[in-house]
């Protein structure tokens, strides 16, 4: 089961750092879902978070804003493993 990543995901679950959630979450399956036209969440940070996790699956959605799984569902549901 994949586990959705954004920086308020990491703030909730007590980790300022992301390389200390990273311990945490090495062993799971993570797919970083970003829309290109996010003004909440820019896409620098779903770069940041794929660097951080090497082994992250990213999905970047042109043309779409902050919610991917509302504008593109489509696209979205046949990616989600």
């Amino acid at each position: 089961m994949p586990i959705w990543l954004s920086p308020r995901k990491f703030a909730l679950a007590g980790c300022p750092d992301i390389s200390a959630a990273m311990t945490r979450w090495r062993r799971l399956s993570v797919q970083i879902v970003e829309g290109e036209r996010d003004q909440l969440v820019l896409p620098v940070a779903a770069d940041y978070i794929a660097a951080k996790v090497k082994h992250a699956k990213k999905s970047y959605y042109p043309h779409v804003g902050h919610a991917p799984t509302i504008e593109d569902t489509e696209r979205f549901n046949r990616e989600r493993p």
